[in-house]
């Protein structure tokens, strides 16, 4: 595990150790890191733009974070955990394991599903059933929550 208070960077040390102890402490997560600092994270991009000491050493955090969680995710794949088996295929052999499914559309054209996969023509039409369904039902919640429009983020 990297240990901060060893690390020399191209100044701004008073900002940069305390967000490195705080980015590991809350798992990774830049924004918050930031916060607990008393910056935003665009001063922490910056100061990672400007020296790329510290741009590595965030990235060796990330990495330590990450193999941790791993080890957690592994320690339940071992328990016989099948959901965090079919997840860790999925993401960790994605080219043989990973969805090669596609959702687009945009405000003008409903979504559909592109699929590079072996989705049978079935498959396909239950998951556009399902996602219609979904749809029809978060217009359904929102006309009945005073009117309020939802604004769903279309992949495109």
């Amino acid at each position: 595990m990297l240990d901060v208070s060893q690390l020399q960077f191209d100044g701004f040390d008073a900002i940069k150790r305390p967000f490195l102890e705080q980015y590991r402490e809350l798992g990774g997560n830049l924004t918050l890191a930031a916060k607990a600092i008393g910056y935003d994270r665009t001063r922490i991009y910056q100061l990672k733009k400007d020296d790329p000491k510290f741009a590595t050493a965030i990235e060796d955090i990330w990495e330590d974070i990450v193999g941790i969680v791993e080890a957690k995710a592994w320690e339940h794949i071992q328990k016989g955990n099948v959901t965090m088996l079919i997840f860790f295929l999925k993401t960790r052999v994605h080219e043989k394991w990973g969805n090669k499914t596609q959702l687009s559309g945009d405000k003008e054209n409903p979504l559909f599903v592109k699929t590079e996969s072996n989705l049978t023509p079935e498959d396909e039409t239950i998951i556009q059933q399902a996602i219609q369904y979904a749809t029809d039902r978060a217009d359904t919640y929102d006309s009945e929550n005073n009117g309020h429009q939802r604004e769903a983020q279309r992949i495109g």
